[in-house]
């Protein structure tokens, strides 16, 4: 069968396995935090408990993929530790 797009360029999967952590770390309490609190004074706890977990999962070579809520989803792993820009 001859394809109809006869100049498309052949692609190649060029997957490769990589043992990854993946992690996911949330603030404990938070609902029960959420019915005393201002909401503006909780979003100031998540998000100090937030940047301290970013920075200890970057100074240990992680990748910060989601901030969800009030928890954050990271790598360890992928991407590799020199190919983070910061």
């Amino acid at each position: 069968m001859r394809s109809i797009f006869p100049t498309e360029p052949k692609t190649q999967d060029t997957g490769e396995r990589r043992q990854v952590t993946v992690v996911f770390s949330d603030l404990v309490g938070s609902t029960a935090l959420s019915a005393r609190m201002d909401p503006e004074d909780l979003r100031e706890v998540i998000s100090a408990c937030q940047t301290c977990v970013a920075e200890t999962v970057r100074r240990f070579g992680g990748f910060v993929a989601k901030y969800m809520g009030d928890g954050v989803l990271v790598y360890f792993g992928y991407p590799p530790t020199m190919s983070i820009q910061m």
